[in-house]
């Protein structure tokens, strides 16, 4: 199987089709995320699996698993400047201050005057095909919203839309 080559233009476009639009980016560079534990593969062999009570069955088969490890050693030295992502940027710095100075309250008021929430990203794995990618970001959106997970997305009629997720998610 012939791996393909990986670009930058495949994580702006992905980020293009995935991030809401009135959402605003933390600017930190963005990098790759590993998944390097026993944990991870476990989730990824089930997505290999058939099951007739699942959408994600047969997703990915034994050489996407093995390419998306390559991805989190091959990968390591890519970092995407958030300013290549077509969103509203938002400092952490700022947001690491803002907390400190005021309640939770005005926080959010203050997060609201430039957007809806904002995200905190790391940079997808895609499978071989470049047709699925596995996706870790959190996203805040007031003190009692928020989530966070990795989650699976799969290209239909050329855009990225949200199939499901695995392991752990975390919802407030």
């Amino acid at each position: 199987i012939q791996k393909p080559s990986i670009r930058k233009s495949d994580y702006i476009n992905f980020f293009k089709d995935v991030l809401r639009t009135n959402g605003l980016v933390i600017n930190e560079k963005i990098e790759i995320f590993p998944m390097e534990s026993e944990y991870w593969n476990e989730d990824l062999i089930r997505l290999t699996e058939k099951s007739k009570d699942s959408s994600l069955s047969e997703l990915i088969d034994k050489n996407d698993i093995k390419f998306i490890y390559e991805q989190t050693e091959s990968k390591k030295n890519i970092v995407i400047e958030p300013k290549n992502i077509p969103r509203k940027k938002i400092e952490k710095k700022y947001i690491d201050e803002l907390i400190e100075k005021v309640d939770l309250e005005t926080y959010w008021k203050e997060i609201y005057k430039m957007g809806n929430g904002y995200y905190s990203l790391e940079l997808p794995l895609f499978s071989i095909d470049k047709k699925t990618a596995f996706f870790r970001y959190s996203y805040s959106c007031g003190s009692l919203c928020a989530n966070s997970g990795t989650y699976i997305y799969k290209k239909i009629n050329g855009k990225w839309e949200w199939i499901g997720n695995i392991g752990i998610e975390i919802v407030s």
